[in-house]
């Protein structure tokens, strides 16, 4: 059936419109649900069972005074016992059950991890979970990853000062990178595919995934920022928590280094995935990852004793108080004496909601406050009330926003928003209104849903006109990293960048140049051995080696764009890996970069860092060199300090190293532990591919600290390199795999690789295509060059290998001429 045009437009745009309604279904539902919601009935726990008394003593002697408008203006001893303990932190240990006795768990590395993805500290609420975690916890070392980090430590100086010396020491505030826990775990396909993005809340499900890398890598407990520690976590063991009678929540774990329930949890993270669910990928997540290992009939033997020693934590020790009776919060302490009693007895800690409650003022008499003021003097201190959300005038009960049902929470989310904006509809009209039996409600509902779909498959499909394309002659396919649309007006203006735009053809007769021109066509498709000439299709990954490459620019600014032809190669060789570049201004450099980033499909995959040279030196032999400023001493400051830098960051995390003059041609994935030779008798600190902690780089470090001089060109680097493998004599230098000339150095440096033309060497550029992983072509000696021939060998590579770059930027900016012609 045909429609007109007009008509067609008129009914798409309304459809369109409806779908931009159901986008807005996030915002919409709290408002639409919460009536409905807050009917629900209260499910799990009704209420809390009193316990035996434990049997640590309370001191007589508390450590810190309790604030003066927290102490308790009532006889009621419950309260008195809460507030005996809140001041004598760290004297009662809970095992991680209630029939468990308590005991210290050596196996549980002794870190308390915390995850801030905001951009600015909107909520210092947040800091009492820092600080009270400090006090339960002085043997613990307490890690905050926080974006933004400098923002962060400013935001939270005066708080700092507060809490004293010796919890500044145990605090530890990093920088959050989300891909740093996700590379060499089962989360890294789905971090570097980018599946991470299909979801209605992205941070929230990024940190999901980051806390089960962090614990898996690292060991020791996590918790959200919305739990108040009352006691201290070494009793716990390997534990994770329910939150209610049916489901665990990843509010909290305490797990082993490298522990195998980790390891399955991040699996069916990864294979069960979805969005747009909310909870589905944390606390339904974990539920799902122990109902699968460890409550079937016959559990497979692999994971009997990794289920057998973990403990599942009731919901006392962190959900005293459970989602449905969070009002309870907001009730007047002094009528909850009991309940605070019980908590302060029974909890390792207290999961807040603070997702309910973020946007609320509170009495200052409330149960939550007195709960923070009393574990968290410090915060309050620090912070006025207003900022606090705080107010001695304000009502004692539950916020309108903590009252009734979360529609995230309550709303099944397995539907997109198209579906639930039916869905509503028909319930509200349909169901509600009409009283239409369940079952005819659905009927109907199932009925709507279905014409919708099939309207806007008959209005997409009916009389569309196929959209006419023109041929592109370049014999360079669509580049791996994403394909470039140019703009049509670029292909009239032949002289507005290098060539104009990619239509140009580069025409050979010979074989082995064709065959260079082939390969390039088809990026990440040969790979390559350290040593052996013969390739592979077939990538055999070596899990040991993270799947990142990282660039380093220490300039001021970008002054030679061809520099990023190395990124851009990189990338489209190896789609898999996570591209970094350290840049020593990331601001002008992100700027500068800003339009090629964009066409090339990098805004997400590249990610830049801004260049800190000590972020790369502590905790290694480099240190010292770097605190008593020996780079100084030196005629090329920087190029020592880079020399330096690469080596501290290849210990810390692994991956691949290249330098900016290195243009790939072919992947990386077959390398790896390697170095490369640049001749013979050399090695070069150009290209190092090498696992997380690799003793061969801590022993380039010691060797790089020992023979430091700052006055002879190429001594604390190349040389470092081959020095180091001369006289270490651990299996670990002795099993590096040193590559051939050809996989990175086929020019050696006096050779004219910017003024040969490309078709009087075509067995080289075969050779190259066949041998090499990529072509270092010795910027030091090109960098003032500005007359790169159209058809030398470098400027061929460039062309071929980075064909976004010769179209982002101009002739003269990538220091290439413009008038000679193809042909000699």
């Amino acid at each position: 059936m045909k429609v007109h045009l007009k008509y067609r437009r008129l009914i798409v745009a309304a459809l369109a419109t409806v779908v931009f309604l159901c986008h807005t279904w996030n915002w919409l539902s709290p408002q639409l649900l919460s009536s409905s919601d807050s009917k629900q009935t209260e499910s799990g726990n009704k209420g809390i069972v009193p316990l035996a008394e434990d049997k640590v003593a309370i001191p007589n002697d508390p450590l810190l005074p309790p604030p003066e408008d927290a102490e308790p203006a009532t006889p009621k001893d419950g309260c008195q016992k809460f507030f005996a303990r809140a001041t004598s932190p760290n004297t009662i240990l809970l095992g991680p059950t209630l029939e468990s006795e308590p005991q210290e768990y050596e196996n549980i590395p002794q870190n308390i991890f915390f995850l801030h993805y905001n951009e600015r500290l909107m909520n210092p609420r947040y800091l009492c979970s820092l600080e009270s975690a400090a006090r339960q916890n002085p043997d613990h070392k307490i890690y905050l990853f926080a974006r933004n980090a400098k923002d962060f430590r400013r935001d939270v100086s005066k708080w700092l000062s507060r809490v004293g010396g010796a919890m500044n020491d145990m605090l530890e505030i990093r920088e959050l990178d989300w891909a740093d826990q996700m590379m060499g775990t089962p989360l890294e396909p789905w971090w570097t595919e980018g599946r991470w993005k299909d979801s209605s809340w992205v941070d929230q499900n990024l940190g999901n995934a980051f806390r089960m890398g962090l614990i898996y890598k690292m060991g020791g407990v996590y918790m959200d920022l919305d739990i108040i520690s009352l006691n201290p976590v070494r009793g716990l063991g390997r534990a994770i928590s329910m939150q209610d009678k049916d489901w665990f929540n990843n509010a909290v774990f305490s797990l082993e280094k490298e522990d195998k329930f980790a390891w399955k949890m991040m699996e069916e993270f990864v294979d069960g995935f979805k969005g747009h669910i909310w909870a589905r990928n944390g606390p339904r997540m974990v539920t799902r990852t122990y109902k699968k290992y460890c409550e079937q009939d016959e559990i497979d033997e692999s994971m009997a004793e990794v289920c057998k020693t973990l403990a599942v934590m009731p919901t006392e020790r962190f959900f005293p108080i459970q989602y449905e009776q969070r009002e309870k919060l907001f009730e007047a302490f002094d009528e909850s004496c009991d309940l605070m009693e019980q908590i302060s007895r029974e909890s390792v800690g207290i999961h807040w909601w603070n997702k309910r409650v973020q946007t609320s003022t509170i009495s200052t008499k409330t149960m939550l406050t007195v709960l923070m003021k009393s574990h968290c003097p410090a915060v309050f201190e620090s912070f006025p009330e207003s900022q606090l959300g705080v107010d001695e005038k304000a009502k004692v009960g539950a916020p309108a926003e903590v009252k009734g049902g979360d529609a995230s929470m309550a709303f099944d989310k397995k539907k997109n928003g198209f579906e639930q904006i039916l869905m509503l509809f028909s319930r509200k009209l349909l169901h509600t209104r009409w009283k239409l039996s369940p079952s005819l409600f659905t009927s109907i509902s199932s009925l709507l849903l279905a014409s919708m779909y099939i309207a806007l498959f008959w209005f997409s499909m009916d009389d569309v006109e196929p959209v006419k394309t023109e041929e592109v002659n370049l014999p360079i396919k669509a580049s791996s990293i994403q394909p470039v649309a140019l703009p049509s007006e670029k292909a009239s203006k032949p002289e507005s960048n290098l060539f104009g735009n990619l239509s140009l053809k580069i025409t050979t007769s010979d074989p082995s140049c064709q065959r260079f021109l082939d390969r390039a066509a088809s990026p990440g498709s040969y790979f390559l051995t350290p040593n052996d000439r013969n390739s592979t299709n077939t990538s055999l990954i070596s899990p040991q080696i993270p799947k990142q490459i990282f660039f380093l620019h220490y300039n001021n600014e970008l002054q030679q764009p061809r520099r990023l032809c190395s990124i851009e190669s990189a990338a489209r060789q190896n789609p898999d890996h996570r591209i970094i570049i350290y840049a020593k201004r990331k601001n002008t450099f992100e700027t500068k970069i800003k339009k090629w980033r964009k066409n090339a499909g990098l805004d997400r995959r590249l990610v830049v860092k801004e260049l800190k040279w000590g972020d790369a030196m502590v905790d290694t032999p480099l240190f010292e060199w770097w605190k008593e400023r020996k780079w100084a001493r030196s005629k090329w400051p920087e190029q020592n300090l880079g020399n330096a830098f690469r080596l501290g960051m290849l210990w810390k995390f692994g991956g691949v190293y290249s330098d900016l003059d290195i243009i790939s041609v072919n992947p990386v994935k077959e390398l790896g532990r390697t170095v490369a030779r640049q001749d013979k008798k050399n090695t070069n600190n150009a290209f190092f591919s090498v696992e997380p902690r690799d003793p061969f780089i801590w022993e380039i470090m010691k060797q790089f600290v020992r023979g430091f001089r700052g006055d002879k060109w190429g001594h604390n680097g190349p040389a470092a390199v081959t020095r180091t493998l001369r006289k270490c004599k651990i299996p670990e230098c002795q099993s590096i795999e040193l590559a051939d000339p050809m996989r990175f150095f086929p020019f050696n440096y006096t050779s004219a690789i910017d003024q040969t033309y490309w078709d009087d060497s075509c067995e080289m550029m075969g050779r190259i295509a066949d041998e090499s992983i990529g072509v270092h072509y010795w910027d030091k000696r090109l960098k003032n060059i500005q007359d790169l021939r159209k058809t030398s060998i470098l400027r061929i590579i460039m062309i071929s290998h980075c064909p976004v770059l010769v179209n982002t930027f101009s002739h003269k900016e990538l220091g290439m001429r413009t008038d000679d012609s193809m042909k000699k």
